[in-house]
Parts: C-alpha cells; sequence; structure tokens
C-alpha cells in the first residue's frame, strides 16, 4: 500500500536548498583559491602544499553536489542534474590531473623532509591521496546517479502530477498504545 504526498507546500524549500548547495559547492573552493593565491607552480614545495589545500577543500563540496542532486531529483529539475553532470566532471578530470602530481611531488620531497618528520609526511601526504580518490569516486558516483535520474526524471504536467507516491512502512513505528 503507498500513499501520496503532496510536494507542492514544500517548493519554498527549492531555493534555500539550491542556495546551500551552491555555498557548499563554492565557499571551500574559493577559500581554497585565496589561500593559494600567491601562483607559484615551478615550487615543488608550494604544488605540494596547495594541492593539500585544494584538496582539503574538495571534502565539503560533494555535500553540496548530494543536496542539488536530491533537490532536482524530487521536483523534477533536469537542467540542474546536467549541471552537476559537468561539475563532476570537470572535479574528476581536475583530480585525475592533480594525482599523479602529486605522488610524484610527494616522492621528491620527500628527500628534503628530516628524518624525524618521515611519519608526520607519509601520513600528510597518504590522507591527501586518500581524500583525493575519495572525492574522484563520489563524483563519479554523483554524475552516474544524476545521470540516471536525468534520464528518469518526469516533468510534472499537472500540479496533481507533482506529487509523489512514496511507500508505507510495512508495520507502524508506534503502537497506537505508545501513542
Amino acid at each position: 500500500m503507498s500513499q501520496t504526498i503532496d510536494l507542492r507546500p514544500m517548493r519554498v524549500l527549492v531555493w534555500p536548498c539550491y542556495l546551500m548547495a551552491a555555498f557548499l559547492i563554492s565557499m571551500p573552493l574559493l577559500e581554497a583559491f585565496a589561500a593559494i593565491a600567491s601562483f607559484r607552480p615551478g615550487e615543488m614545495q608550494w604544488r605540494f602544499g596547495s594541492t593539500g589545500i585544494l584538496t582539503t577543500a574538495l571534502l565539503t563540496p560533494p555535500i553540496g553536489v548530494f543536496v542539488a542532486l536530491v533537490t532536482a531529483r524530487i521536483f523534477g529539475h533536469r537542467w540542474v542534474h546536467g549541471v552537476l553532470i559537468g561539475f563532476a566532471i570537470i572535479t574528476m578530470v581536475a583530480l585525475l590531473v592533480m594525482m599523479p602530481m602529486f605522488v610524484l611531488d610527494a616522492l621528491q620531497l620527500r628527500d628534503d623532509v628530516r628524518p624525524q618528520f618521515y611519519r608526520s609526511f607519509h601520513l600528510a601526504a597518504g590522507k591527501v591521496f586518500a581524500n583525493q580518490l575519495a572525492v574522484f569516486v563520489l563524483m563519479l558516483a554523483f554524475a552516474i546517479a544524476s545521470f540516471r535520474s536525468m534520464r528518469n526524471a518526469q516533468v510534472p504536467a499537472s500540479p496533481a502530477a507533482s506529487r509523489a507516491r512514496v511507500a508505507e512502512p510495512a508495520a507502524p513505528l508506534l503502537s497506537r498504545a505508545a501513542r
């Protein structure tokens, strides 16, 4: 048995959800770019540090992508899925460029690290690489989900069509006596 939920009253949440998604995606990236504004790609230490800063900043945008993806799916906004796919692809390409360069810089920079700091250096480099890999996998998953959702999304033809069908739980969470 399923019940119909009218989503029309929830439409007031659409723009705040997209605004929150935009902030979660853009603000960490803007802060990271401001932190690495002294563009010195010829210096290995700068590349290593800036990659770490950018990678750390990339941990929050997937939350914004998720918020936008869910909002777009619920309300049938196909164009948002296209934007999310584009953002995910750009992020994945950037990570595919950054990951091998970071590994090479870490291997070269390791010779300049004092022996008592090897452990900290390896942990920091490993954390950055693991973060890059995690964000890559998340963006790939979001791109696939967005593509499938965009392909399956149906534009509501009428206000009555903007109602979602949700399955009821098999058993009530609280018995009537407990209420």
